[in-house]
């Protein structure tokens, strides 16, 4: 199990785990846009009353990749 999460590339090949990672990206923030919320950091998010519309989650992702 350490060597999963400490040396992911020892066990994994690198595009399988780009892919998961850009697929995981893509849905955070679809998901985001959907449920108003924004990306203050690379692993906090933070609900909003406001609209959220798919530009700010987008822009907040690319700045925290």
């Amino acid at each position: 199990m350490m060597t999963i999460l400490f040396h992911p590339f020892e066990k994994y090949p690198e595009k399988r785990l780009l892919s998961i990672g850009i697929l995981c990206t893509v849905i955070a923030i679809y998901l985001a846009s959907n449920f108003s919320a924004h990306f203050d950091g690379a692993i906090d998010v933070h609900l909003v009353n406001e609209i959220v519309t798919l530009k700010y989650p987008l822009i907040e992702s690319l700045i925290s990749i």
